[in-house]
């Protein structure tokens, strides 16, 4: 930084960072066609400037993502912050679309691919804390999260990303696939109030169809019947790993907020941890759990009971209705004839999620009156 730079104030100095190599807003001419030119001009030329202030994208979408939960645990709805966010992605993804149709060479193709990679980093970015905050301890569906955390570094990573993702039309496929089934299962049910399997279906669909018109452009599906191929067979493969795969991915927004084993339920109270049962003794255990949901949104819930890690019981318990700042609080009771032992209760959706689970040990002794 030169001597004449540092005199200037803070405002100025952050403001050429951010506009450097910027072209003379006066060489366009007025009004929205002229904006629209300057708009192009600039995603085409990728001046430092615009590439400084592409870099901090990722850092806006976790911050407006950390925001939505704060506002969420805080009793306030995120809706309007989603839809900004959702609103924010597709226009990336319509500028991709905009530019391949207008493009002259080949330097315009890659600035769709960067101009892509990092709507689909903000995505990712964006719904990592909610699918975290979705995922129950060391469950099976952690995988999901992790997943979801591995593709945010590939995604921000350039050199992973056009390694491994870009070249490769299946890659291409299954990872955008991806990316945009998570955000749109997690916007459906949040926005609509739709139950999980009917969001994950409805996600699922639209996300092939985007990953077709946004990612796949004549370059892929217009140059072989291989590409076509491989194009095809990556969306099969998405279409069955999200089915098949379903009780892998949390319920995202749906959260097990609490849950404890105990003798009884006072007032949608647990009332005394359930630790002991005498030999022979057929106590009635309570498996308490507080799940919380966004406003709107009615979900069927059910309690698989495990002894020893076998099932033993699955209790149907109706719909949970979401917008309770402290979760929606329900139970199941089961007449532990098993014994003593390790018991496991998994907590799943209709469709066939897992929203969480917990343990409790019963050991063989004289139970509290």
């Amino acid at each position: 930084m030169d001597a004449v730079t540092q005199k200037l104030p803070l405002r100025l100095r952050v403001r050429n960072h951010y506009t450097e190599g910027f072209p003379a807003r006066s060489d366009f001419p007025t009004g929205i066609k002229g904006l629209f030119a300057f708009g192009r001009n600039l995603v085409q030329e990728m001046p430092l400037g615009l590439r400084r202030l592409i870099r901090l994208q990722p850092v806006l979408a976790l911050i407006s993502s950390l925001i939505c939960i704060f506002l969420m645990r805080s009793g306030f709805e995120y809706i309007p912050f989603s839809l900004g966010f959702l609103a924010l992605a597709l226009a990336f993804i319509a500028t991709r679309l905009y530019l391949l149709a207008e493009r002259a060479d080949s330097n315009i193709g890659k600035v769709t691919d960067f101009v892509v990679q990092y709507a689909l980093s903000d995505i990712l970015i964006f719904v990592l804390p909610f699918y975290w905050e979705s995922t129950s301890g060391d469950s099976r569906n952690l995988s999901f999260s992790l997943l979801v955390l591995a593709m945010t570094v590939i995604a921000n990573w350039d050199e992973l990303y056009e390694r491994f993702i870009l070249r490769y039309a299946i890659a291409l496929t299954l990872f955008s696939g991806l990316t945009f089934f998570v955000m749109l299962n997690f916007i459906f049910p949040v926005l609509f109030g739709l139950r999980n399997i009917h969001s994950l279906l409805l996600s699922a669909g639209i996300s092939a169809v985007l990953v077709l018109l946004a990612n796949h452009p004549l370059r892929w599906l217009g140059h072989s019947w291989r590409n076509i191929t491989a194009v095809l067979l990556g969306l099969a493969i998405f279409l069955q790993l999200v089915w098949f795969g379903r009780s892998l991915i949390p319920p995202a927004p749906l959260k097990l907020a609490e849950h404890t084993a105990c003798v009884s339920v006072s007032k949608r109270v647990p009332v005394e941890p359930f630790t002991r049962m005498a030999q022979g003794d057929h106590r009635r255990a309570s498996y308490f759990t507080a799940i919380f949901a966004p406003l709107g949104l009615h979900e069927g819930i059910r309690h698989v009971w495990k002894h020893n890690g076998q099932p033993v019981v699955n209790i149907d318990l109706g719909e949970i209705q979401g917008g309770r700042k402290e979760g929606y609080r329900t139970w199941s009771r089961h007449t532990l004839r098993e014994g003593p032992g390790e018991y496991e209760v998994e907590v799943w959706t209709a469709g066939g999620q897992l929203v969480g689970e917990g343990r409790f040990t019963v050991t063989e002794g004289e139970a509290a009156p």
